[in-house]
């Protein structure tokens, strides 16, 4: 996990169903936990905006953590299946004073989890992580406050439709043929919805959640199912989302993948040729290099934050940006959204793709892509540090290839793995070091 932190990882707390405290007893402890942690400054019955993907295990998790909460004074507003950026966009609109998301993201469907919003819908910062940490640790002990109250709230999806019907503007997707991946998840009846409602020519795939295929050979995380079917019905473009919908993939006509390095340069190339004064963008240490030298000709600065779509945004806040994301497809325009919303930058790709009158691949064909391959190296979480520590010394050792290549080594915040990316303008000598690579890790983890 991150920064010493036992449970909370790069986004959030995720494990296995029944890994504690993914579970329905340690869904309690992390409510009471939040609850203890919520700033004095607050009025005394403070109020939790709480959902969650369609997974088969959140309806109990969400359930456990709503009693918790409830039993420690906190009032709760139940919004059921929504996408994570509707949770925050509903803690602002509500008036809120926490959110959280029963979500496992891009996980399968046996893994769930918990991930925290402020009062302004933004992730809830490492701090008051390693607070919730610390008082998970305490011995439970009654509370002796006032009951919180508990109620559903009915309207809670029509308002993030409307909120994304908005943001669109007075444009028309009248005559663009669309197709969307909903990956099983939470996106599945939201996304079809305003599309249609603006008009598109719409294909659905991936939009029938059982709660055991979220995820499952479709949506952000498996493009295949996407490239098929928009060349299948001759689309225009296509869009994928993530179980818990703030990740976005796109497909062009041709059936070309374009992740969220590509889907971030239309957005700085559509503000560019409005004229507006883009001060920088950011992206994190994975992102392709391509991305930096794209926007190096429009003298517009390109800054790496830590992987983690909070750590972008938290970058952009500190140097007073407003547009950046990750390749993994977490794109955040903070004119329009504070974190990671899948669906609304979809929108906006459409908006700017029809401003700058061109297709999706024409739009990213000014971008040069270093080819990559990304290797994730299983182990155990206590071997993390020692492998990436390995693995460090090893590739800082080929002197052969200084200049031709970058390699990022990070240990992964949601998955027990270890992430390499690999990056060059040689796909030789990626594919070289791929086998280093993998048999440094080999060699390592036989030794430990």
């Amino acid at each position: 996990m991150q920064d010493g932190k036992k449970y909370f990882g790069t986004d959030g707390i995720r494990a296995s169903y029944g890994q504690y405290p993914i579970s329905p007893l340690g869904m309690l402890d992390i409510a009471r936990a939040v609850a203890q942690t919520i700033p004095s400054s607050l009025k005394n019955m403070p109020t939790c905006v709480v959902g969650r993907d369609p997974r088969a295990s959140g309806t109990t998790l969400a359930l456990s953590f709503c009693s918790g909460l409830c039993a420690q004074g906190v009032h709760v507003i139940d919004v059921g299946m929504l996408p994570t950026p509707a949770i925050a966009l509903l803690t602002r609109l509500l008036q809120a004073d926490l959110g959280a998301v029963i979500s496992a993201s891009h996980n399968p469907a046996a893994d769930n989890g918990i991930k925290f919003f402020t009062s302004s819908g933004y992730k809830i910062s490492k701090d008051r992580e390693q607070a919730i940490e610390a008082a998970l640790k305490q011995p439970a002990v009654a509370s002796g406050a006032q009951f919180g109250a508990y109620r559903e709230h009915a309207d809670a999806d029509a308002q993030y439709q409307t909120y994304c019907q908005q943001r669109f503007g007075v444009a028309s997707m009248n005559g663009l043929k669309v197709v969307l991946d909903c990956a099983h998840g939470a996106m599945s009846y939201i996304a079809p919805a305003v599309y249609k409602s603006l008009g598109a020519e719409l294909t659905v795939v991936g939009a029938e959640p059982t709660g055991l295929n979220i995820n499952e050979q479709c949506g952000a995380t498996d493009l295949n199912l996407l490239s098929h079917t928009v060349c299948l019905v001759g689309a225009d473009i296509g869009f994928a989302f993530d179980g818990d919908g703030d990740r976005l993939m796109a497909v062009d006509h041709l059936g070309q993948v374009h992740d969220g390095d590509d889907l971030l340069f239309v957005l700085a190339s559509a503000r560019i040729a409005k004229g507006e004064l883009l001060n920088g963008v950011v992206g994190t240490e994975f992102t392709n290099l391509g991305l930096s030298k794209a926007l190096g000709r429009q003298q517009v600065p390109f800054f790496a934050a830590p992987v983690g779509d909070r750590e972008v945004v938290e970058c952009m806040q500190a140097k007073g940006l407003t547009l950046g994301g990750e390749s993994s497809g977490h794109l955040v325009d903070l004119l329009e959204m504070t974190t990671g919303d899948g669906l609304l930058s979809s929108l906006l790709i459409v908006r700017a793709l029809k401003q700058l009158k061109l297709s999706l691949a024409q739009a990213c064909a000014a971008m040069p892509r270093f080819a990559s391959r990304q290797l994730n190296i299983p182990c155990l979480p206590e071997q993390m540090a020692y492998l990436v520590q390995h693995l460090k010394e090893t590739t800082a050792s080929l002197q052969a290839f200084e200049g031709q290549v970058r390699i990022v080594i990070r240990p992964s915040g949601t998955e027990p793995v270890v992430r390499v990316r690999i990056e060059s303008l040689d796909l030789e000598i990626i594919s070289k070091l791929s086998e280093l690579i993998q048999g440094a890790a080999q060699q390592a983890m036989a030794a430990i």
